[in-house]
C-alpha cells in the first residue's frame, strides 16, 4: 500500500491541522495534508489528500478512521490513486455525449422498414413503436394531390412578419 490517502465526505469546515490531528493520532506520523478547494469560491470541495510518513502508518489510519466522524460528518477513506494524465487542452480521451459505443440516432425509418434486422441500423427506444410496414400512412388526400412542384406542398405558409424578406432566415 502506497503512503497517500483520499479522505472524502469532508465538513467544509475542516481544516489541515483538525485532519493532521485525527490523522497523526496513536503516534502515526503525517508528512502532509492538503485539503482541496474550490478554485472559483475558494472553499474546500469536501475531500482532501493525508500522506503518511509510512506505508505502515496509511493502512492503520485507514482501519481506524475510514467511517469516522470528524465535524460532525463520516469520513471515507481510500488509498489515494494517480491522476489520469491529461494533455494540455483540447478534447478530453472517450468523447462526449451520454458514454456508450455510438448509437444509430435518431428515430427516423425509411419508408419501408428499417428496423432491428441483422445487419440492418439499430432501433431507436425512444417513442412507440413504428407501424407494421414502415413508414407514415398515406391518406387519400395525400395521394389526390397532383402536379410536381415544390417541396412544400401541404405545407402551411409561415406569415410574414415586419423585416421578413422570406428567405426563411
Amino acid at each position: 500500500m502506497g503512503t497517500k490517502l483520499y479522505v472524502g465526505n469532508l465538513n467544509y469546515n475542516t481544516t489541515e491541522a483538525s485532519l493532521r490531528e485525527a490523522f497523526g493520532s496513536n503516534g502515526r506520523e503525517v508528512a502532509s495534508v492538503s485539503i482541496i478547494m474550490d478554485r472559483e469560491t475558494g472553499r474546500s470541495r469536501g475531500f482532501a489528500f493525508v500522506e503518511m510518513a509510512t506505508s505502515e502508518g496509511a493502512q492503520q489510519a485507514l482501519q481506524e478512521l475510514d467511517g469516522h466522524e470528524l465535524d460532525g460528518r463520516m469520513l471515507r477513506i481510500n488509498e489515494a490513486r494517480e491522476r489520469e494524465a491529461r494533455g494540455p487542452g483540447g478534447p478530453r480521451p472517450g468523447g462526449g455525449g451520454f458514454g456508450g459505443p455510438p448509437s444509430g440516432g435518431g428515430g427516423y425509418r425509411p419508408p419501408g422498414g428499417g428496423g432491428a434486422g441483422p445487419g440492418g441500423p439499430p432501433r431507436s427506444n425512444f417513442g412507440p413503436p413504428a407501424a407494421p410496414g414502415g413508414g407514415r400512412k398515406r391518406f387519400d388526400k395525400d395521394k389526390d394531390k397532383g402536379g410536381g412542384g415544390d417541396d412544400d406542398r401541404g405545407k402551411k405558409k409561415r406569415r410574414g412578419r415586419p423585416g421578413d424578406d422570406g428567405d426563411g432566415w
